[in-house]
């Protein structure tokens, strides 16, 4: 049949012509590969047709009525004949392997191999956390199609008292995002008119952190891990503070990737999934030059004492519980976090004049956006000092 760019309008005066050639299908000239087919009963579905592994394959993306309108149904082709294109991946044989699970348990595998193997490390580990401990339990057992809205509620209350608001909230939006990949590669699993059941659920309510640390107080918590008795605790903190990195980039550094005689290290874990190079400065240098080296462990913050079910060589475990104590002998809020010390990191940067495009890539971020928060908080920094150096100049009484 011919190919025009295809309208509402013309699909719905798409006929069935009993002179014409068995298949009959309207193209659109806007997206090559895109059409809508018509059979003998009447019957019209949307299609894709594609070329993989030398044979052609023609895919049916559903019936019309099941889409919104035809800018919906042009926009699923595109994305599967995207991935298709760039990323080698064919929809037909993504669809017959998720035909063949019986449960999400099952389409956890296909989802885990040909989607999250492609995002970075800390992603990967952070959704595998999600699915064993939160939605294994709750939605492991049922069919993509049977899971209800009252599962999603029941796994955002079980998620809430076992992990927290947060947790809750991403385990939820995790499965939103896994159900509509699933029903995008296989609707056939799905019942018609099918509506993803997280959607419109009332989620925990989020305050974006903005705590930071000041030099000040900064400078008292670097003289409070002095009292500290781990030598790698305080290397560890020590380095947070000063280079700004994320803390499992830090913890998981290797000597391998460390030059103190130039004064850089290689970042290989980041989470980003990109190697970055770190500037450490003499007085990081400093740091590390005080840490012996384990042998047989290749970490700069080894884990110095066997861990069970843990064979080989690792880093050490995150010392939260030294760093609480420190927090407490330099009279800090203990709710303090590790990342607290990467945003005050910087806050300090932004407040030294440097701008959010400098900041976010001294501290690796793929955008700015963080980075602008750290310039907001910088400017009250700097209203703060404004403030008392005026109150300085020219007293006022206080309310």
């Amino acid at each position: 049949m011919a190919t025009k760019n295809l309208t509402q309008a013309a699909v719905k005066a798409l006929a069935y012509n009993p002179d014409g050639s068995s298949r009959q299908v309207l193209w659109d000239a806007r997206l090559r590969g895109f059409g809508c087919r018509v059979t003998p009963q009447g019957g019209k579905s949307y299609i894709i047709l594609y070329r993989a592994n030398g044979r052609q394959r023609l895919m049916s993306l559903g019936p019309v009525q099941n889409f919104k309108g035809l800018e919906e149904a042009r926009a699923r082709a595109e994305a599967l004949l995207h991935g298709l294109r760039h990323e080698g991946l064919d929809p037909m044989a993504a669809r017959e392997r998720m035909a063949d699970a019986e449960s999400m348990t099952e389409a956890w595998v296909v989802y885990e191999r040909e989607h999250l193997a492609k995002t970075s490390a800390n992603t990967l580990r952070a959704v595998r956390s999600l699915w064993t401990v939160h939605l294994a339990p709750v939605i492991g057992a049922l069919k993509p199609g049977q899971i209800t809205k009252a599962d999603v509620i029941r796994l955002h209350d079980r998620a809430s008292d076992r992990g927290g608001p947060i947790v809750a909230n991403r385990s939820v939006q995790r499965l939103r995002a896994w159900l509509s990949w699933l029903h995008d590669r296989s609707d056939r699993q799905f019942p018609l008119g099918w509506g993803n059941p997280c959607a419109g659920l009332k989620l925990h309510r989020e305050h974006a952190r903005t705590h930071i640390l000041d030099t000040a107080q900064m400078r008292a918590l670097l003289a409070a891990l002095e009292g500290d008795e781990h030598l790698w605790t305080r290397a560890y903190v020590a380095m947070l503070m000063l280079t700004g990195a994320r803390k499992e980039e830090i913890r998981t550094l290797r000597w391998a990737d460390v030059n103190l005689e130039r004064g850089t290290a290689m970042l290989m874990r980041t989470k980003n999934g990109k190697r970055f190079p770190l500037p450490i400065t003499p007085q990081a240098v400093t740091i590390l030059q005080t840490l012996p080296v384990v042998e047989g462990n290749p970490y700069v913050f080894p884990q110095v004492r066997p861990t069970p079910r843990r064979e080989g060589p690792q880093p050490m475990t995150e010392p939260r519980r030294a760093f609480k104590a420190a927090l407490r002998r330099a009279g800090l809020p203990t709710e303090t976090t590790f990342h607290d010390l990467r945003r005050s990191y910087g806050t300090l940067a932004a407040l030294q004049g440097a701008t959010a495009e400098q900041v976010a890539r001294a501290l690796n971020n793929t955008s700015s956006v963080a980075a602008r928060v750290y310039i907001q908080l910088a400017q009250d920094v700097q209203r703060r000092i404004a403030e008392r150096n005026a109150q300085a100049l020219i007293p006022v009484p206080q309310p």
